[in-house]
């Protein structure tokens, strides 16, 4: 005989306290104890019974930037939110940036099948540079971004996930960790598949004229496409 477990999520307008939790776990753990015998054998339960939640597939991997030396990076002068421009950071040979093997195509929120891409982007600043006059100021910055590139090989950058460091008018090194993290979805993407992301650079100098540079000591971008079934 069939057991329905069924769990009711807490809506934005209900009271979530410990009686509200307790009730929906009681439901489940009730339906739980009804299971027969031989619901429980092995091979009773499999893949078209379980909800798959968020689990990553084939294609997931990362690329790591790391010299175990801090490497001067000439930026490319910052050009607008969500634009096209910015230096790829490189370790003198290779872009900190991956390619997932094969395009893949978002689906929409509700489908059964991949829905996102987890981005994860880690940078290890060690500090600006000046390349002018080696003075520091307050004013001066050091941006971040991650870009993604389409089926046909055009590179879309992701204005939500720019990030801009300031080492102030400190003389010392700052040696900062810069995490971003982002969640692509056909939001962004629409029609075009994904091929490739990478992590991007730039500059803003509201002090001078003068070009700013970034000391980078490591790279880490992971890449994770997750099958999901968003509830809708």
């Amino acid at each position: 005989m069939p057991v329905d477990v069924t769990y009711t999520p807490v809506e934005d307008q209900d009271a979530f306290d410990a009686a509200s939790v307790n009730s929906r776990f009681t439901g489940v753990g009730n339906s739980i104890d009804d299971l027969p015998t031989y619901a429980l054998k092995d091979g009773a339960v499999g893949d078209p019974h379980i909800n798959p939640g968020v689990t990553p597939v084939s294609g997931a991997g990362q690329d790591v930037y790391d010299l175990g030396a801090p490497r001067l990076h000439a930026v490319a002068l910052y050009p607008g939110y969500q634009t096209l421009g910015w230096t790829v950071i490189n370790d003198g040979t290779t872009n900190l940036q991956y390619d997932f093997g094969s395009d893949l195509t978002l689906l929409a929120q509700g489908s059964m099948g991949l829905t996102g891409i987890l981005v994860l982007l880690n940078v290890h600043l060690e500090r600006i540079q000046d390349t002018v006059d080696a003075t520091v100021n307050t004013g001066q910055y050091i941006a971040f971004a991650i870009e993604w590139k389409d089926s046909g090989g055009t590179w879309h950058p992701m204005g939500r996930t720019e990030r801009f460091v300031s080492q102030g008018s400190q003389t010392q090194y700052i040696n900062m960790d810069i995490p971003i993290r982002t969640l692509i979805t056909r939001a962004d993407t629409t029609t075009n598949a994904i091929r490739e992301i990478r992590a991007v650079a730039s500059y803003v100098n509201t002090v001078d004229a003068d070009t700013l540079g970034a000391w980078i000591r490591k790279g880490n971008l992971i890449g994770i496409p997750l099958y999901a079934d968003y509830p809708t």
